[in-house]
């Protein structure tokens, strides 16, 4: 399975967009690429909470405790008792 039928089957919509790699880019170009990623997805959903999740990882349980508490961004997406798993 992947990650958007793993969302898809626990009822989350989704806002995927394809983001080209730089050229001969390092890890740390990549990794700040990601502010931007999470700044343009809220801007495209302004009324909503937006979960950003690395496409290699498994969402195998609900992100309820996420999506109730938005602002507790310290908790890693790859902690099990978040429902989330890497792949």
């Amino acid at each position: 399975m992947t990650l958007l039928e793993d969302l898809e089957g626990l009822g989350y919509e989704t806002d995927f967009k394809q983001i080209p790699r730089p050229a001969a880019a390092r890890w740390e170009q990549v990794t700040l690429l990601k502010s931007r990623i999470v700044l343009n997805a809220l801007t495209r959903n302004p009324s909503k909470v937006v979960v950003f999740v690395d496409v290699d990882c498994r969402v195998l349980g609900p992100l309820d405790e996420l999506v109730a508490n938005p602002r507790a961004t310290s908790r890693s997406i790859s902690d099990p008792g978040c429902g989330a798993q890497e792949a």
